[in-house]
């Protein structure tokens, strides 16, 4: 039988990966990111190709300059999510996760030689389902949008 306090915290892990992903989802544009990585893909080829060929430098330094700002915008849209999304964890777990099971009667589980607390528990159930969700999140935005150019009036 599974201790409430190990429910609980299970439950507050879950919620936490739900809040997270619809923030995520939510701040990203998953069509436009992936239409623009696939630009960047299509310009270090045409670069690599130019310098195989033995092109002008400056030409190159011109390419290599334009693929940098789209590298640049690129970053924009993945890193805009982390910004909302890690203060959430850490007021989650220093702050909301104490105050609520630091006093709870938390049983001893040993994983591998690995004794979990409330916060362990906590951390490894949102690293482990979170990456689960979001890499399955992921392959199926690539099925979706995957390479294709984004439509006229998508937002930013």
């Amino acid at each position: 039988m599974i201790n409430t306090v190990v429910l609980e915290i299970l439950v507050a892990a879950v919620a936490y990966i739900c809040i997270a992903i619809t923030v995520q989802r939510r701040l990203s544009n998953m069509p436009k990111m992936y239409a623009m990585q696939a630009a960047v893909q299509v310009k270090a080829k045409e670069l690599n190709d130019m310098a195989k060929a033995g092109a002008d430098q400056a030409v190159l330094m011109a390419k290599q300059k334009e693929m940098s700002a789209m590298l640049m915008s690129s970053m924009k849209y993945q890193i805009r999510p982390l910004l909302v999304v890690l203060p959430m964890f850490l007021i989650v777990y220093y702050y909301l996760l104490p105050l609520g099971f630091a006093n709870a009667p938390f049983p001893h589980i040993s994983i591998l030689s690995l004794t979990l607390t409330y916060k362990t528990l906590f951390f490894y159930t949102v690293f482990i389902l979170g990456l689960v969700i979001s890499l399955s999140l992921t392959f199926r935005d690539k099925r979706r949008y995957g390479g294709a150019p984004v439509q006229p009036g998508t937002t930013t």
